[in-house]
């Protein structure tokens, strides 16, 4: 099985651009449920089995319980793991735009090689020992990150966010692209019309006046 997947892009854009606190518990368990497909990764375990050990991790309380307080816990936790994404994704954005330079990631780990149903398989460790349940998901992030960044043919310079909705997003083909979506460029694009019109009429105005 592949390391990253194009689903597994349009998962991370999708956390990016989740708005995590105005969500209900079902909408909480839907965001989990994607978030762990997009850790499994098939190594040592079979997939079913990663999924199930990284959904019960994300959700704690609110895979079973939808009581006030475990949405709460679990919006808190998600929306710091969700900034720190962000904050990757952000730092791409600058290096790429030549901001800023520098190491976009670094981690002490070691790499292994497994094999598993008949193919050779890399896995890489972090070497640290975090304790710390969010600082560790922060860490299980940036490992994931680095295998989109390592198996799918991505540029940097690629990596976008709307200059309207601020969402971010990634430009496909090299035809630059402001917008996150049809719904953002076409407001714009209203906008730009009612404000054309709206100037128009002020001349007319002015005209009749004279």
């Amino acid at each position: 099985m592949p390391k990253a997947t194009e689903k597994d892009l349009d998962t991370l854009f999708k956390f990016l651009n989740a708005d995590i606190g105005s969500m209900d518990g079902d909408s909480l368990r839907d965001l989990i449920h994607e978030l762990a497909i997009f850790y499994s990764v098939e190594g040592i375990h079979p997939k079913l089995l990663e999924f199930t050990k990284h959904y019960e991790r994300l959700a704690g309380k609110v895979g079973f319980e939808s009581s006030p307080e475990a949405v709460k816990d679990r919006k808190k936790f998600l929306t710091d793991l969700q900034a720190h994404a962000r904050s990757r994704v952000d730092e791409i954005i600058a290096i790429a735009e030549g901001q800023k330079s520098g190491v976009l990631l670094e981690m002490m780990g070691t790499v292994g090689v497994v094999i598993q149903n008949d193919r050779f398989r890399e896995e890489v460790k972090s070497d640290l020992n975090v304790t710390d349940p969010l600082e560790e998901e922060k860490l299980r992030f940036d490992t994931r990150l680095v295998d989109l960044l390592q198996h799918l043919d991505l540029r940097p310079s690629r990596f976008r966010r709307c200059v309207r909705c601020g969402n971010y997003f990634y430009q496909e083909s090299k035809k630059e692209r402001l917008y996150c979506s049809i719904r953002c460029s076409a407001a714009v694009r209203q906008g730009k019309y009612l404000a054309r019109r709206r100037r128009k009429e002020g001349e007319k105005g002015k005209r009749r006046k004279k």
